[in-house]
């Protein structure tokens, strides 16, 4: 099978032959974090310098999070079954704001399981997957951060988020996340302190 190179590709290689030519006999080997050249009986290495992943901008996360209109619904907020706020979860009527919530309360459940109940974390992920099909690791992860975030914004009425989903905790790095969340609480601390300085 041929290897298919991009024009770009070909280019660069072309550029890098060049820049040895005419040097004869000369062996370049790519490896994960270096270069290996060798020319004749002498060889060296290059090491190829980290990139760093470009982080996604935090501030329409913190302002969805804290100019979010309350929502009046409080079917979610009036559950307490485990089962049925597994089942709100992935409930496509109800809103990133409602799964949140019921991801935190389900988290707040787990964690009581645990510690008063003696459940393991297998037999809760196994239970996970035998109500909703979902992968009980992913899962946990999302109802963690879920209830951190309910802990930040509160947890009484769920909020109409827009950006903040189950998927993009699912997906957001950890030191992002935490990032996020130093960051939201700031945003919060602003505005008690200017409410506190208007009232003076």
């Amino acid at each position: 099978m041929n290897l298919q190179l991009t024009s770009e590709q070909q280019q660069k290689l072309i550029d890098l032959y060049q820049s040895f030519h005419p040097t004869p006999n000369i062996n370049i080997q790519f490896n994960p974090g270096t270069i290996k050249i060798k020319i004749n009986s002498c060889e060296t290495t290059v090491i190829v310098p980290e990139t760093k992943t470009k982080r996604k901008p935090m501030s329409k996360y913190i302002e969805d999070a804290y100019d979010a209109e309350y929502e009046l619904d409080q079917t979610v907020n009036n559950e307490e079954n485990f089962d049925t706020l597994l089942r709100f979860t992935i409930d496509p009527s109800k809103s990133n704001g409602q799964k949140i919530q019921a991801y935190s309360k389900v988290w707040n459940q787990v964690t009581q399981k645990i510690k008063r109940e003696g459940e393991t974390t297998d037999q809760i992920k196994r239970n996970i997957w035998n109500l909703i099909q979902r992968n009980g690791t992913r899962f946990l992860r999302i109802a963690q951060k879920s209830n951190k975030v309910t802990e930040v914004v509160g947890e009484f009425l769920p909020r109409r988020f827009e950006h903040i989903t189950p998927t993009w905790l699912s997906h957001i790095k950890n030191e992002e996340f935490e990032e996020f969340l130093i960051k939201l609480k700031a945003r919060y601390r602003q505005e008690i302190e200017l409410l506190a300085g208007a009232r003076e």
